[in-house]
Parts: structure tokens; C-alpha cells; sequence
């Protein structure tokens, strides 16, 4: 699978990265350190925070290894809270981890693909972008939406260079965040395969729109989420 040695994978903890690492282990070599992207052919770039310098890693990525076929923009973050309590400061900040960084990160790498006419972009968005953000707020649901209209415009201006772009939606995933949700509340929320995904579960599909196997998909949002969406639309 040589496309994933040359794809960089920008994410956050608590969502995929323990998925990303294992894709890593069983596809080839890797290069986990921070700052130290020339040690292997797949860059993992585990952020806290997707604000710090985000923009620039592709063209870091690039200069080390010589190519760019896939990057994934999966850092993200969110607090569930109540439209009426929401102020400006957290909706800007909710905006600029979860769209404005993907922005930079697409203009960055849109740029380097262009002289390949190739590669593919893997943006993450949410279940909460199709409708109400029912778990999070209103910020949230409406950044997540942006980065859905973000990848479908990108994918078709993208389209005629041989560059795809791609969304996944995902639902309800077992992280440390949704650890603290009680059984009553799990059943609650009407999934109908009855289980939260795993990481692995979403990072698999992720490495299949990276991968050739989905060389004629473009400006599509998959919802992996056990039928969440089916059952709520």
C-alpha cells in the first residue's frame, strides 16, 4: 500500500490517532516524530492543539520526502453547550480549530497537488454537520457543515487536475470524551447497530479514500456512524 508512505495525517488525540498509528505499524515505515518528518515516508502529526502552525506541514512534509499523495485534516475539537450561552470568543475558536485550520491546510496542499495533478484529501467532519448539533452546540454543527460545503467546493474545482477530496461524517466513536457516557444514555441515542464505532473503524475508511481503490470518488461525505443518521433523518 505505497500510498499511505507519502500521505501526511494531521490529527488530534482523541479521535483517530490511535487508528492512524496502527494503519502506520501495518503499511511501512512511518515518522512519528514531531519534528522530524525525514526519518519516514508517512508523517503522523499528533497536535493538541491544530492551531499551531497547521498550514504549513504539507509543504514540510513535501520538502522531506519529495512527494505529497494524501492528507487527512482530522483535528478537531468542540463543547457541547447551549445556543444562549454561547459567546464569540468560543464560537471563533470552535471555527478556527474546525474549519479555518482545514482551510489552510487544503490552500497548503491544494497548491502541491496541482503540480502532481494528483492526490487525495480526507477532511472530518461530523454527524452534526446534517442537521442539529443535538450532542454538541450550535458552533459546532455549524463549523463541521463548513468544512462539508469546504470539501465539496474544493472537490470540484480539484476534480479536473486529478485530485480528489473527500469527507467522512462520522457518529458516536469510543474515545476517552464519550468513556463517561452512561449505558442509559448510549441507548438513548438510537444507533441502530447498537455500538459506538471504534478508531480503527473510522481510520480504515479514511485510508480507503486515500487509497486507489478509490480513485473515481470525489466530493463525497460518507457517514460512518452504525446508521446514526439514517435513524435521526
Amino acid at each position: 500500500m505505497a500510498y499511505l508512505n507519502r500521505c501526511c495525517w494531521l490529527y488530534g488525540r482523541r479521535i483517530v490517532g490511535g487508528s492512524t498509528r496502527k494503519l502506520a505499524d501495518r503499511r511501512g515505515p512511518k515518522g512519528q516524530d514531531r519534528d522530524r518528518e525525514s526519518q519516514g515516508s508517512l508523517g503522523l502529526y499528533e497536535q493538541e492543539h491544530p492551531l499551531c502552525g497547521a498550514g504549513a506541514r504539507p509543504g514540510r512534509f513535501h520538502t522531506a520526502v519529495g512527494r505529497l499523495d494524501g492528507v487527512v485534516n482530522n483535528a478537531g475539537g468542540g463543547r457541547a453547550s447551549a445556543f444562549r450561552g454561547l459567546t464569540q470568543e468560543k464560537g471563533r475558536k470552535t471555527f478556527r480549530i474546525n474549519l479555518e485550520a482545514a482551510v489552510e491546510v487544503c490552500q497548503a496542499t491544494y497548491g502541491i497537488m496541482r503540480a502532481q495533478r494528483s492526490g487525495s484529501i480526507v477532511n472530518m467532519a461530523s454527524v452534526a454537520a446534517h442537521g442539529p448539533g443535538k450532542w454538541m452546540g450550535a458552533d459546532y454543527a455549524a463549523s463541521k457543515a463548513g468544512l462539508v460545503s469546504l470539501t465539496k467546493s474544493l472537490a470540484f474545482e480539484a476534480a479536473r487536475l486529478g485530485i480528489r477530496v473527500n469527507a467522512i461524517s462520522p457518529g458516536m466513536v469510543e474515545t476517552d470524551m464519550t468513556a463517561v457516557l452512561p449505558e442509559t444514555m448510549r441507548k438513548g441515542l438510537g444507533i441502530p447497530m447498537g455500538r459506538f464505532a471504534t478508531p480503527l473503524e473510522i481510520g480504515t475508511v479514511t485510508a480507503f479514500l486515500l487509497s486507489e481503490s478509490s480513485n473515481y470518488i470525489t466530493g463525497q461525505v460518507l457517514h460512518v456512524d452504525g446508521g446514526l443518521w439514517m435513524g435521526n433523518a
